[in-house]
């Protein structure tokens, strides 16, 4: 495999159409995810792989459902449809159903990392996705800091202008250092999940210095959102 392109967006259920009601309160937020979705598809990928950090290990197919209907507005999948067992973690759910938006019909393979790797882990898994043939797609998960201002869920933080403007710094220089670099303790003090994503993507030989072309990056509701794609091979506007 080898990844041709890779979007960023946060695993939001705000921006996934029928959990946010019929006024989108961010519909700012989920222009610039489908945005950078759209990059993705157009990329032409074989198949599109979906990371997000949870608090296991896990690999998942496309068979496996959706789990979004315990955020209310969806139906819940039927008794012998899906086991509960076979659902996929609440991020990687929301990584399906913003691709499903976006038009993506492919092929699509899904993988949680647990909070616990290292970055070195984490940049080994990028790089046995550049290491083949087949054009790889990455859709990687992950918010800024969660304590952006009075109204952020885990409540303002002053550090997390400083932990924002970093993020984004080295999103739009694609600065696989600094990404490989994130601190693992200051994510989980500003309660954000793209460490263990952006270092994944560090691991991608196809990178480069692929800059990051941001298609949002603002705080909504005290977090702090960037919807980001990096074109890896160069077909890309």
């Amino acid at each position: 495999m080898s990844v041709v392109c890779a979007a960023l967006v946060p695993a939001a259920p705000v921006l996934v159409p029928g959990l946010s009601g019929r006024v989108q309160p961010a519909a700012e937020a989920q222009d610039g995810a489908r945005s950078v979705l759209r990059q993705l598809i157009d990329s032409s990928p074989d198949k599109v792989v979906v990371v997000a950090e949870g608090d296991h290990d896990g690999s998942f197919d496309q068979s496996a459902g959706l789990a979004l209907y315990r955020l209310g507005g969806l139906p819940r999948p039927q008794d012998g449809e899906t086991a509960a067992g076979d659902l996929l973690p609440l991020p990687l759910a929301i990584g399906a159903a913003l691709l499903e938006d976006a038009g993506w019909a492919g092929a699509t393979s899904y993988r949680l990392l647990s909070t616990a790797i290292s970055s070195s882990e984490a940049a080994a898994y990028g790089a046995q996705l550049d290491d083949g043939d087949s054009r790889v797609g990455l859709l990687l998960l992950g918010n800024g800091s969660a304590k952006s201002s009075a109204k952020a869920p885990g409540s303002f933080d002053p550090n997390s202008e400083q932990f924002n403007a970093a993020l984004l710094a080295m999103i739009e220089q694609g600065d696989r250092i600094a990404m490989s670099g994130l601190s693992a303790d200051a994510a989980r003090e500003q309660m954000s999940d793209v460490r263990l994503p952006l270092q994944v993507l560090a691991g991608v030989g196809s990178l480069g210095a692929a800059a990051g072309v941001i298609g949002y990056a603002n705080e909504f509701r005290g977090v702090y959102y960037v919807c980001a794609a990096f074109n890896l091979d160069g077909s890309l506007a």
